[in-house]
């Protein structure tokens, strides 16, 4: 895990501390660092992970991480492996969408919120 990470992390555990419940998204999620570090920082967090786990197209700007090569399937395969073992420990707290995030967002957008659901 990169500082930049880790660092977010322990603000995220100072700022939800006491809280009874956080829903959190995070959108790419490759390996599951983040997410095992945050579910394990916050017992209240329930984490939603968005990843296709598949190859970009190769215009695509993020592309460029990774040396403007297309990256196999099976090394999609194998960090989406460790993903879901990284969070093995919390699977009750863990969700991933294996989807693109405009497919998820269109998902979540069409989800009751709160309020919405507290009238019915």
């Amino acid at each position: 895990m990169r500082a930049f990470q880790r660092r977010f992390v322990e603000i995220a555990a100072q700022h939800f501390a006491g809280r009874e419940r956080i829903d959190f998204c995070e959108i790419g999620v490759k390996k599951g660092d983040t997410a095992k570090a945050l579910l394990g920082a916050i017992p209240t967090l329930n984490y939603f992970g968005v990843d296709p786990w598949r190859q970009y197209d190769p215009s695509h700007p993020c592309i460029r991480e990774f040396g403007d090569k297309p990256i196999p399937q099976e090394k999609w395969d194998e960090w989406r492996n460790e993903a879901v073992y990284a969070v093995a420990p919390y699977k009750d707290r863990a969700t991933f969408m294996w989807m693109t995030s405009r497919k998820a967002a269109a998902m979540i957008g069409t989800a009751p919120t709160i309020s919405q659901s507290a009238q019915s």
